[in-house]
């Protein structure tokens, strides 16, 4: 399986990311925590009624969400700060 984000692609490869890597998206986390119905069943990994909803990837320095959108996951950068923003803007959409 691959995702598609700003017209490169993604691999499935990438690792989980572990949760002392999370610090840097706390802002995305706390956005995502704030959102009703949405439960944090382990560090990063968010479900939505009772489905999986979004959770983190790591690659390198790099990190990465995971968000399903209308069905299919997509991947997007969550390293810096306007990446973060896009993606809570995106997160609150939902």
């Amino acid at each position: 399986m691959k995702f598609v984000l700003h017209n490169r692609t993604y691999g499935y490869g990438m690792k989980h990311a572990r949760p002392e890597r999370l610090t840097t998206a706390g802002a995305l986390l706390d956005a995502v925590r704030e959102l009703s119905g949405v439960v944090e069943r382990s560090p990063g990994v968010f479900y939505r009624r009772s489905r999986p909803f979004l959770h983190f990837h790591e690659d390198g320095e790099e990190l990465f969400v995971d968000i399903k959108v209308d069905g299919e996951w997509v991947r997007n950068p969550a390293s810096r700060v306007t990446e973060i923003d896009e993606v809570i803007t995106l997160v609150r959409s939902l």
